[in-house]
C-alpha cells in the first residue's frame, strides 16, 4: 500500500466546529492508499498473473544456467539478464513512479534477484526433514 502525507502549514483555516480549537501548526496526517488500478481491472487476478510469470522466469532461469554452463560454458548473457533485472527491481527505490501492475511483476522478480529460489531451507524440508530450521542448525 502507499501512503499520501499531508502537512497542515496554515492552522487557523482547520479548526473544530464544536470546540473551535484549531489543528496544531504543521500537523502531519498520513493515510494509506491502496494499490490504483484501472476501472474493471481485477487486483488479485493481476497479482496471480505477476506470480505465475515470476514462477515462469524462475524456471526459465534455472534452465538457462544450466545450458549456459553445459553447452557454451559462458554465462555472460546470464549475467546480462540478472543485472537487468536488479537494476530494474531496484529502481523502485528512487523516486520513480510505476504504475501499480509494473509494481506488481517488479515484486515478483525481486525474488529471483535476492535468489529465493536457492532457498536451501524450503529444499531440505520438502526433501528430506520437515522440522528442519535453519538458524537453528547454523546455530549448532
Amino acid at each position: 500500500m502507499d501512503e499520501a502525507y499531508i502537512v497542515i502549514v496554515n492552522n487557523i483555516l482547520f479548526s473544530s466546529p464544536v470546540s473551535g480549537k484549531s489543528i496544531a501548526p504543521n500537523a502531519l496526517i498520513a493515510q494509506s492508499i491502496p494499490k490504483q488500478v484501472p476501472r474493471g481491472v481485477d487486483i488479485e487476478q493481476v497479482t496471480e498473473t505477476a506470480e505465475s510469470a515470476s514462477s515462469s522466469m524462475k524456471i526459465l532461469v534455472v534452465i538457462r544456467l544450466f545450458l549456459q554452463g553445459f553447452l557454451k560454458g559462458s554465462i555472460e548473457d546470464l549475467w546480462t539478464l540478472f543485472f537487468t533485472m536488479q537494476m530494474m527491481c531496484y529502481m523502485v527505490y528512487y523516486s520513480i513512479s510505476f504504475p501499480p501492475n509494473s509494481e506488481l511483476y517488479i515484486d515478483e522478480f525481486r525474488g529471483i534477484i535476492e535468489f529465493d529460489i536457492f532457498n536451501p531451507e524450503k529444499f531440505i524440508q520438502s526433501f528430506f526433514d520437515e522440522d528442519f530450521k535453519m538458524k537453528e542448525f547454523l546455530a549448532g
